[in-house]
């Protein structure tokens, strides 16, 4: 699934229904503009971690408060994972205000 296809609502019953246990990139977004990309070895893991604790750990990710979610499977380990992340980062710069500006 590419990451502009399909979107579900942020909450961890979405998250637990939809979201695979694969390695892959997803991205946070509250309406139309996005608001973070991670990447993960377990997207589903990882969405589940940042519902639980973005608050302490990420707090521009709680501000922004995102309702939505979406995925994209990546194979090929992390090089490739980090490589797709970043294709999105680029991509909004400029014309978002992300959460992670950063490359990598």
């Amino acid at each position: 699934m590419a990451l502009n296809d399909r979107g579900y609502n942020y909450n961890k019953l979405e998250i637990n229904t939809y979201a695979r246990a694969k390695a892959g990139i997803y991205g946070l977004f509250r309406g139309a503009n996005w608001v973070y990309f991670g990447e993960a070895i377990d997207i589903r893991d990882r969405l589940i971690q940042h519902k639980d604790r973005d608050r302490v750990e990420q707090p521009c990710i709680a501000l922004a408060d995102p309702t939505g979610f979406c995925f994209e499977e990546v194979v090929g380990g992390k090089e490739a994972r980090v490589a797709a992340q970043d294709r999105w980062i680029l991509a909004c710069q400029g014309t978002q205000r992300l959460c992670n500006q950063k490359l990598g």
